[in-house]
């Protein structure tokens, strides 16, 4: 009755929240065979549901009220707060994307169970961990893609919405009397299955592999987030024979491909490469990196790099780019935003890694400035019968090139003729 009051006020997300406790019931054997645990994060605006549907899972391990909050607590009550359960989850609030450096690195080490470390000033003066043995549940308005790193450790469900109906409010008063009247007994039938579950969970965990693929049309995700969905949705699976849920397992499938899907599209959006890209075109849009002097684009089916000689059957537009000045503008931004950058030899590596990557073209200039203006080319007096030549200064360099239609950004803004777009429509703009 729970399980279906759960899904009645969290739809969706509860079926998901359900199997991370499944999931979690376990986390000593899952963590021994993996090296991992996943951590659920529930994010989503003020007044949306993630932090009530996180505190009615906490019920499972009796009565417990929301976590601390992420921002004004610091590491070391966070590292005893999430050494109190074994077996269990744990529930931690408000995160932002703000947070200093050393609380991201604090959460990314719960997913393979490693806590605060410190030193032990009392004893030997030697260095100790804080255990993680239970699981996390973290929710906060932001979505957590300051560190992609840390995103990809996460098993993320969004709640969007914020106003409810009369049944739904109904539903959630009738959650919260099941609630009081306790439902430890329900955490304590399914550790009762223990052997169950360990015998079943390795077979589970494979053949939730060949589901989720084939439900995905075997689409490429990245790793660590397609295997923390394996985990627990193995962990339902190997126990789905000792429970009753209002789902088949061909639904949760389904739901869960879906599901991952998604949260695989935002880590891509939010990489690394993709925060540089977006501050480039950002700072194009407000003429600190300027055509021609920082990058340029030219259309052409053919390109000679260090990498190969490409040969098109039609043109495309390549993208140059002047990284001598290119990537300090990035990091200056970063710094003034305080948004995380990559160091130069890391984005350097990642931007050559990337699909998108044509190799270096040598010898192509780029104009240059001169206080801030940018340098034209003039005529200069005749020096032979021929006439007047141009005189031009120039910066000759190497280029890193990219397929500029792949990469999804606008450079250059188009000029469009006014007055022949108003004489081609006939219609009315009112």
């Amino acid at each position: 009755d729970f399980s279906v009051r759960l899904t009645e006020v969290f739809s969706d997300n509860a079926l998901i929240g359900l199997c991370f406790y499944f999931a979690s019931l376990f986390r000593d054997h899952i963590a021994e065979l993996h090296g991992f645990f996943p951590i659920l994060n529930l994010f989503g605006p003020k007044g949306s549901g993630k932090t009530a549907m996180a505190v009615s899972l906490l019920q499972f391990f009796g009565t417990h009220v929301k976590g601390p909050n992420l921002t004004n607590t610091s590491k070391a009550a966070l590292a005893d707060h999430v050494a109190l359960l074994v077996n269990g989850f744990c529930h931690i609030d408000e995160y932002t994307n703000d947070l200093e450096i050393d609380k991201i690195e604090f959460l990314k080490g719960l997913w393979d169970g490693t806590g605060r470390t410190r030193m032990n000033m009392d004893k030997d003066k030697k260095k100790e961990t804080t255990p993680v043995d239970c699981g996390i549940i973290l929710t906060g308005q932001q979505m957590p893609t300051i560190d992609n790193a840390l995103f990809s450790r996460l098993i993320f469900l969004s709640f969007s919405k914020v106003e409810f109906s009369e049944n739904e409010k109904d539903a959630f008063l009738k959650l919260k009397k099941i609630e009081k009247m306790g439902l430890c007994h329900i955490t304590n039938e399914l550790l009762n299955q223990r052997e169950h579950f360990i015998s079943n969970y390795h077979n589970a965990y494979d053949q939730t592999a060949q589901d989720l693929n084939s439900a995905m049309e075997y689409k490429v995700i990245e790793d660590r987030t397609f295997k923390n969905w394996q985990v627990i949705i193995a962990s339902y699976s190997a126990m789905k024979d000792m429970i009753k849920v209002p789902w088949t397992y061909t639904e949760l499938i389904t739901l869960a491909a879906s599901m991952i899907t998604q949260q695989d599209q935002c880590t891509k959006n939010a990489n690394e490469l993709s925060s540089f890209w977006e501050t480039v075109e950002f700072l194009t849009s407000e003429n600190k990196i300027m055509d021609k002097v920082d990058f340029k684009i030219e259309l052409t089916s053919n390109l000679h790099t260090e990498k190969i000689k490409y040969k098109w059957p039609s043109a495309k537009r390549i993208l140059m780019i002047n990284q001598t000045r290119i990537i300090p503008l990035y990091q200056e931004h970063g710094y003034r935003t305080k948004v995380k950058t990559l160091p130069s030899k890391s984005l350097i590596h990642y931007l050559k890694a990337s699909k998108t990557y044509l190799g270096s073209k040598s010898s192509v200039s780029f104009k240059v400035l001169d206080n801030g203006r940018v340098m034209e080319d003039r005529e200069a007096l005749p020096i032979s019968s021929e006439g007047n030549c141009r005189k031009v200064q120039r910066r000759i360099t190497s280029a890193m090139c990219f397929d500029y239609e792949e990469l999804g950004i606008s450079l250059v803004t188009e000029k469009i003729n006014l007055e022949q777009e108003d004489e081609s429509s006939d219609e009315l703009p009112f």
